[in-house]
């Protein structure tokens, strides 16, 4: 399973959250799939209600640990997207529940397992992702050109609260390849300004 995860300090991409066969054998839907009732494309404080109320329906203590686009439905001008993944961990059920919210339909699976790093306090940070999609274009995105594609996703950050992180990427080259911004990390990842994504508050 690819993973992209976007933090307010930083932007990274995660590849993998891999969970042995067996695991992997044992994963069932853990309620029933559906539509969402709202549009394809939703911004990120959408898609986190959707998830996280279908969540606690599974497990009471489920805690989220990932939250994010994918590179196949990055943000739009208006901060949305048609594909956010949402991942929660349950400690007394020894389990995690992965859900998928995709263009208008909504769909879990649960199997065993602990989870990655929990996304704490996420009650402290904003979700209006029309503002990260701003932000990440101050930041450079507005520099890549057209048809660049902008993701973003949360990261457990030390400082005790999670923090998004977007993705800038270049539209596909001659071989269709993705290209990348000139000057990112060797992830294609660019920094954002924290202070201007919590701006404004949540």
């Amino acid at each position: 399973m690819k993973r992209l995860v976007l933090s307010a300090a930083t932007f990274s991409v995660v590849v993998g959250l891999f969970a042995p066969a067996a695991a992997v054998a044992q994963r069932k839907s853990s309620c029933a799939a559906g539509k969402t009732g709202k549009p394809a494309a939703i911004t990120a404080r959408e898609a986190w209600e959707l998830a996280s109320t279908r969540a606690r329906e599974w497990q009471a203590d489920a805690i989220p640990f990932q939250f994010t686009t994918t590179s196949g439905a990055p943000l739009d001008a208006e901060g949305r997207s048609t594909d956010w993944e949402i991942s929660f961990s349950s400690g007394k059920a020894k389990a995690v529940d992965m859900i998928s919210v995709d263009d208008g339909q909504i769909r879990f699976y649960a199997m065993p397992g602990a989870g990655g790093r929990a996304l704490k306090a996420v009650d402290q940070i904003t979700f209006e992702s029309k503002k990260l999609y701003d932000t990440a274009q101050k930041a450079g995105g507005d520099k890549v050109g057209a048809g660049a594609k902008i993701m973003a996703g949360l990261e457990q950050e030390t400082s005790g609260r999670p923090a998004w992180v977007s993705q800038l990427r270049k539209r596909a080259g001659p071989r269709g390849l993705e290209r990348r911004p000139g000057r990112a990390d060797r992830q294609g990842s660019q920094r954002l300004p924290q202070q201007e994504v919590m701006e404004g508050g949540s």
